[in-house]
């Protein structure tokens, strides 16, 4: 069972199972910072240390947590993948760094296999879905890659299902999910292809792997949408619903509470919109509100009914244990140190 952490568009399991998160970490894309934050106490989120590296980490745009070796892996559009050590998360510091301008041109998504110590990343700019080796943290490599330059423009979210050994990725431009086949690690293989409308303009995914279905937030113009996949046969995936939340001109990283199967989705304009999907194939809106947030990205610990918001220099959390009213506990505001925070993951 693979340990990864809470992040940007992943479950987090059952609260029974889980102790409250401690920790945030968050890419600070423009400012070319990794900083982690203590959040034992939701009510005061403090920094415990910000890492700077103006080349390594510039603009990274997603991240994940290798928590049985004490390991973030970040990918950046600079085409690398970097790897930090977060043992002592008031002192980070860089392990490795692979860039590849062939397999990891600007890199938008990443999840990591902790068991069999692989990255999934999407690379944007070359069409690309590619398996990264980090089972040397300091000496990474490309195994394999799926390239499609006509039905994969600009991959962007990714998914992994251990239970099939199948990564789902977004696909931004027309709007698609593919589903890849990851059991050979050094050959990925296409396995399925949903195209359809309701899916223009995918961005990012929120999982709920128990019960086989992605919530993909999407954008065209001046409307966006929420589109709940099914994805129980990955060959033939399908739409089971779509939402309009309120106010959302362009759905952002959206963040789910598994145990109370409820969808939290922030936007790139300010409002927060609270969706029930216990229901995935009737999907209904429970609240809406302006957290004054742009190009969110959102995580929630189901643990404690807490949701973390990350955007431009600013962290919010709301306790969230009434969904129609959502509370904010503490706004971190740090124009140094979350200077263009974007991509957040717990621990």
């Amino acid at each position: 069972m693979s340990n990864t952490a809470t992040m940007m568009g992943l479950g987090s399991g059952s609260a029974a199972t889980q102790a409250p998160k401690t920790r945030a970490y968050v890419a600070c894309s423009a400012s070319a910072r990794f900083t982690a934050l203590d959040i034992s106490d939701p009510s005061n989120i403090t920094v415990l240390s910000s890492l700077y590296d103006g080349t390594i980490l510039n603009d990274i745009k997603a991240l994940d947590l290798d928590l049985e070796r004490n390991a973030a892996i970040l990918v950046s559009s600079q085409n690398r993948i970097i790897t930090v050590d977060i043992s002592d998360p008031t002192n980070m510091s860089i392990i490795g760094s692979l860039q590849d301008a062939y397999n990891l041109d600007d890199c938008e998504g990443v999840k990591v296999n902790t068991t069999e110590q692989v990255a999934y990343v999407t690379a944007e700019d070359d069409y690309k879905f590619t398996v990264v080796d980090i089972s040397n943290l300091s000496s990474m490599s490309v195994l394999g890659s799926y390239s499609n330059s006509t039905y994969m423009t600009m991959p962007r979210d990714v998914v992994f299902d251990a239970s099939t050994n199948t990564t789902f990725v977004a696909v931004n431009s027309p709007g698609r999910i593919f589903a890849f086949d990851v059991s050979t690690p050094s050959s990925p293989a296409y396995v399925g292809l949903l195209t359809t409308v309701d899916l223009t303009s995918a961005l990012f995914i929120a999982p709920d792997l128990a019960n086989k279905t992605l919530y993909v937030t999407t954008h065209t113009g001046s409307s966006s949408s929420v589109a709940s996949v099914d994805i129980t046969s990955p060959s033939s995936m399908s739409v089971l619903d779509t939402i309009n939340p309120s106010g959302q001109d362009e759905c952002w990283s959206p963040a789910i509470d598994l145990t109370r199967s409820v969808l939290f989705v922030p936007s790139n304009t300010g409002p927060l919109t609270v969706i029930d999907v216990s229901n995935p194939s009737n999907m209904t809106e429970i609240s809406y509100q302006n957290i004054g947030a742009s190009n969110a990205y959102a995580v929630h610990d189901d643990a404690t009914s807490t949701l973390y918001v990350s955007w431009t220099n600013n962290i919010k959390s709301f306790d969230t244990t009434d969904t129609s009213a959502l509370v904010e506990l503490d706004a971190l505001n740090d124009t140094t140190n979350l200077y263009f925070a974007g991509a957040i993951v717990l621990a």
